[in-house]
């Protein structure tokens, strides 16, 4: 056995060690064993974290398994290979204000923020190998219609998207959605735009960037679930937590008691029962159980059909897990000596047309002269940057940022990437709605099995937010805890 074997083996014993001293021989802690309100959380992700801090602060007993060895999930913040302290997001972007769980736990935390105004996100786009600026008052771009020339890029967006979102009534109520939703959950997305009378050239231009980052893009995704999107996206400010968005988890799992998280468990398998439900594990290197009361599922569907459930759940959830569809993201980052592209005022958020997709500012408001630009791709781009190497990814990005943004190649410093669809525990990132699939989803997709209940964003009516992830863990501990009382 080498030094690196021997290493290896004895962080894996201490870790063993810990769990017995903490967990005991049936993996609850001593003192919190409380018949009939131990719950197992399956995912350390915000919406596991919520459920825990809920059950907890009831009086029930909790033990989270995280395959990781941090919580957060896809909340998650790059500070390597980056100089200065810059940090980057590989997960979460931002939340908008008005997100009241996001908002609730960063002050609880007692996270400081910072705001990007939207006029400060879409500045400009680059489409057809030039810049178009979009905060001007006449839309320079052939093909338009006249009208569409004289709305510019907001009347456009006001016009054939906002305006459809407001027939939405509430996609928090209960029966949400109803059937009077169903003629565009029957529809994509580029479809919905061309109905309300857009020409090709604004599909064209308004489908660059955020439009196209959900799923394989506007003419596969349902028009309902983008425009449910919006319904939630609409705020006076998008807030970032300084430091970094991965600081909420972190100061969300210090909330719990100490040894709630037990990292580097993986969990196999799902044993629902009548009265009890089990779930095994793995953990230094051996292979365990745990039995409890109730159990919330906060893993991803991606990952939840990769384990063994027996009994199975119910046909129909069965169904949903099969089906849904996680959003292909591959992140790039490039260092560079200065933020050359100030001078352009190109924006926080940039749509293209190239391989790149969408262009990010991901060193906005942080302090000192090097940046990041960061390439947010999806779809059949993501999974095609996926499949090259660590370094064809950074040269890859590299040669379409210097065609975007000229200079890049006088300033390139370093670069990073990640790609979430090779994450063994996401199997993809945030989940997306195929034409036809919104409304069939959503009305069962939260419903517990018994005494597992599920949670994460993808349960929510706010997929892809942090505040969707947040809220499906409360509710899922609120159901818990109705079935107790």
């Amino acid at each position: 056995m080498d030094r690196r074997d021997f290493l290896k083996r004895g962080a894996a014993a201490v870790v063993a060690l810990s769990a017995g001293r903490v967990f005991g021989s049936r993996g609850w802690a001593p003192g919190r064993d409380v018949a009939g309100k131990r719950v197992v959380i399956l995912g350390a992700g915000l919406a596991g974290l919520s459920a825990a801090y809920e059950l907890v602060n009831n009086g029930f007993s909790v033990v989270i398994f995280e395959g990781r060895t941090r919580p957060g999930g896809r909340v998650y913040t790059l500070r390597e290979p980056f100089r200065d302290g810059l940090h980057a997001e590989a997960g979460a972007v931002f939340s908008p204000a008005n997100h009241e769980h996001t908002m609730h736990f960063a002050n609880l935390c007692g996270m400081k923020l910072h705001s990007v105004p939207p006029r400060d996100l879409f500045l400009a786009s680059f489409v057809r190998s030039r810049m178009i600026r979009l905060d001007q008052s006449a839309l320079a771009f052939e093909g338009l219609s006249p009208e569409e020339t004289r709305l510019g890029f907001g009347g456009m967006l006001e016009k054939y998207f906002y305006s459809a979102v407001n027939d939405l009534t509430d996609p928090i109520s209960p029966g949400w959605p109803p059937p009077s939703l169903k003629r565009y959950d029957d529809m994509s997305f580029a479809d919905l735009l061309r109905s309300r009378g857009a020409s090709s050239a604004a599909v064209e231009l308004l489908s660059a960037g955020y439009l196209s980052m959900w799923g394989d893009g506007v003419e596969k995704a349902s028009a309902l679930g983008l425009l449910r999107d919006g319904w939630f996206g609409r705020s006076d400010f998008l807030c970032q937590i300084e430091g970094g968005n991965d600081r909420l988890p972190h100061a969300i799992a210090k909330l719990l008691p100490e040894g709630t998280i037990r990292y580097g468990a993986k969990v196999t398998r799902i044993e629902p029962g009548p009265r009890a439900v089990t779930a095994v594990y793995e953990q230094a290197g051996s292979r365990q159980t745990i039995t409890a009361d109730h159990m919330v599922c906060a893993l991803p569907f991606g990952v939840l059909r990769e384990l063994d459930t027996v009994p199975a759940f119910s046909p129909q959830k069965q169904k949903i897990i099969r089906e849904m569809a996680y959003t292909s993201v591959a992140l790039v980052y490039l260092q560079t000596r200065r933020r050359y592209w100030k001078q352009k005022q190109i924006g926080f958020w940039m749509g293209t047309d190239t391989p790149l997709m969408t262009v990010i500012d991901a060193s906005y408001k942080q302090p000192g002269t090097r940046g990041i630009l960061e390439a947010y791709i999806t779809g059949a781009q993501a999974r095609a940057v996926t499949a090259m190497s660590a370094e064809q990814r950074v040269q890859h990005v590299r040669q379409h940022m210097q065609q975007v943004l000229p200079g890049m190649d006088a300033e390139f410093e370093t670069g990073t990437s990640k790609t979430w669809d090779d994450d063994e525990f996401t199997r993809g990132d945030y989940c997306w709605y195929k034409v036809g699939q919104t409304a069939e989803i959503m009305r069962s997709v939260a419903l517990p099995e018994g005494r597992v209940h599920f949670a994460g964003d993808h349960t929510s009516a706010m997929p892809g937010w942090m505040n969707g992830a947040l809220g499906s863990g409360k509710r899922a501990a609120l159901e818990i805890q109705r079935s107790v009382t």
